[in-house]
């Protein structure tokens, strides 16, 4: 399938590459979640914090502890 997809250069170097690991199952991980699970909430947090410039909309104190409070979601992205 290499072969197919790319020219000789590449497929010189992809044939260097060292796979790691080889008795393990290969499994999709979202590094940006501590579950590496991907969500919209882990991607919204990890573009606003490093792709867009925000600092002018932080809110100083400790505001994101609101979403481990017990109460409903829809109140919690109310506020």
């Amino acid at each position: 399938m290499i072969a197919t997809i790319f020219n000789e250069h590449d497929r010189k170097e992809i044939s260097k590459l060292v796979l790691l690991h080889r008795d393990r199952e290969d499994k999709r991980i979202w590094k940006f979640n501590s579950q590496g699970v991907y969500t919209v909430k882990s991607a919204y947090r990890y573009a606003m914090e490093t792709l867009v410039d925000n600092e002018e909309y932080r809110v100083p104190g400790e505001w994101t502890r609101m979403w481990s409070l017990k109460i409903r979601q829809r109140v919690k992205v109310f506020l």
